[in-house]
């Protein structure tokens, strides 16, 4: 990867198949790997150590370019909540199979406007959001995050949602069905859900 290359895709497997070890299916191994290629300034999402999964062969996976003052970081609390953000907002906006131009572009400009993250932290999210497009995690992997959110920040993240669902046109069957899941899970009424679409709608 160059500097300004762009977050580049590939499977778990592809990326180990040439190591010496085999694959490093054991956490231990996993972090191992990743904190290698940070050394040589390649990051690797999702990243066990930002919170992502044990990932197996098949696991999609994305590799994007970190500069030499990324080395060592760790996540904070914003950029938890910024990925948990964009983890619910391409749950909805893939709910019905299809991502749309508009929707893609409405989650991209958000990890740009979130200028209280680090430089480090937003490369992470972007190749995140790639990752998330191509296989959003689901709402049950979520639900711990979810529960640890306060009253206020439920509210801003239903807000954002019902946004994202409604850049595409019609909400779809499917997307409702999400938002619904969603906010069951944040301790919303469902009622308010269909109000904040409706006035979405004719706004």
């Amino acid at each position: 990867l160059g500097v300004d290359a762009a977050p580049q895709a590939a499977t778990f497997g592809e990326l180990v198949q040439h190591l010496p070890s085999g694959l490093p299916l054991k956490k231990d191994g996993v972090v191992a790997l990743s904190t290698s290629l940070e050394q040589i300034g390649v990051g690797i999402e999702p990243d066990i150590r930002w919170g992502g999964p044990l990932p197996t062969a098949d696991t999609k996976t994305v590799f994007f370019t970190l500069a030499k003052s990324d080395v060592g970081a760790t996540p904070s609390a914003l950029y938890s909540a910024a990925r948990l953000t964009l983890q619910l907002g391409a749950s909805v906006a893939a709910a019905d199979g299809n991502v749309s131009q508009d929707e893609q572009q409405h989650l991209e400009e958000s990890v740009e406007r979130w200028i209280h993250l680090s430089a480090t932290e937003i490369a992470r999210l972007r190749a995140h959001l790639k990752w998330l497009l191509a296989a959003p995690p689901p709402l049950t992997a979520l639900k711990r995050q979810i529960t640890a959110l306060k009253d206020n920040q439920k509210q801003a993240l239903a807000a954002f949602l019902v946004t994202t669902a409604q850049l595409s046109g019609d909400v779809s069957p499917a997307e409702v069905k999400v938002l619904t899941k969603i906010y069951r899970l944040f301790g919303i009424d469902e009622k308010t859900l269909f109000s904040q679409l409706h006035i979405a709608a004719t706004e």
